[in-house]
Order: structure tokens, then C-alpha cells, then sequence
């Protein structure tokens, strides 16, 4: 789970430098950027592309690793930016998270994107940028973990004492 956490501050990173009005507009409209992209990085674009871009983004994957999924994601985003850019709040955006990406046949503009506008991200660039995260995020889910760990206690103590009068 931290490394999907990962590549999510990774991914935004990278979204901020490459279509700073994109990220801005995001922000600005606090709409949830990770509801697309954790299914995206998790499930390798499975159900959120049709099959035959999928068989094609896979196809550059196992050529060149982890970040052609990066570059995709930020292709499908600068892909769509006109639409996004009309997003206004959140509801809307939940909705149309779920079919961003589902029409995009035109694979070739795809690819065009990603590696001619963003170009295909160096394999230890990504590392570094991930390796920035990595501890903080680590550190987070252990703080995390410790604050649900007290409540869980907190409150199978406080039970226990209720269960005596």
C-alpha cells in the first residue's frame, strides 16, 4: 500500500511541474486527484481504458517498467484537460472519474502525449522523486497506525470498565 501512496505524491509531483493549470485547477477545486489515479496505478489502467489501449500501454510497460504508467497518467490527464478544466465540484468529479480514459481509442494521440509532451520519465529520475516520499509516507502510516491502535485500545479499555456497573 505505501508504494501506491508513493507514487500518488510521486505522480502529483510531477503533475505540478509538467501542467502547472491542471494541478492548479485541481487544488483550487480541492477535487481528489487520487480517486482516478489509485485504481489507475494499482490495476495497471484495467477498466479504465478500452482493451486495445490497454493491451498497448501494457505492451510499452513490460518494454520499459514502471514509468510508462506514470507517463500514461499524466498523458491521459493532459489528454482530457479541456474537459477537467470544466470540473467545478467534487460530486461532478467523482462522476467523471469513472469514464476518464474509457474512450480513449485514439491510442496514437496517446502516445504522442506521452512522448512528445511529457516525455517518457527516466527510470531513476522516478526513483529518486519516490525515494523523497518514501520515508515520510512510512513515517506517516506508522503515526497513523499508532493513533488507531490507542483508539482501539482506548476504547476496549473503556468497554471493560463500562461492563462493571
Amino acid at each position: 500500500m505505501i508504494g501506491t501512496i508513493v507514487d500518488q505524491e510521486v505522480f502529483e509531483e510531477l503533475l505540478k511541474q509538467k501542467f502547472p493549470n491542471i494541478m492548479d485547477h485541481l487544488e483550487s477545486k480541492n477535487l481528489p486527484l487520487a480517486v482516478i489515479t489509485t485504481k489507475w496505478f494499482m490495476c495497471l489502467f484495467i477498466g479504465a481504458v478500452p482493451s486495445e489501449t490497454l493491451l498497448r500501454i501494457w505492451d510499452l510497460f513490460f518494454f520499459h517498467g514502471s514509468p510508462v504508467i506514470i507517463t500514461t497518467a499524466l498523458s491521459l490527464i493532459k489528454m482530457y484537460e479541456s474537459e477537467i478544466m470544466k470540473v467545478t465540484s467534487t460530486e461532478e468529479f467523482m462522476s467523471y472519474s469513472t469514464t476518464l480514459g474509457m474512450n480513449c481509442y485514439d491510442v496514437d494521440r496517446l502516445f504522442n502525449i506521452a512522448f512528445n509532451v511529457v516525455g517518457l520519465i527516466d527510470n531513476r529520475h522516478l526513483n529518486y522523486i519516490r525515494a523523497r516520499y518514501w520515508e515520510a509516507t512510512k513515517e506517516y502510516l506508522e503515526d497513523e497506525n499508532k493513533k488507531r491502535d490507542f483508539y482501539i485500545l482506548e476504547r476496549s479499555s473503556h468497554c471493560k470498565y463500562m461492563k462493571n456497573f
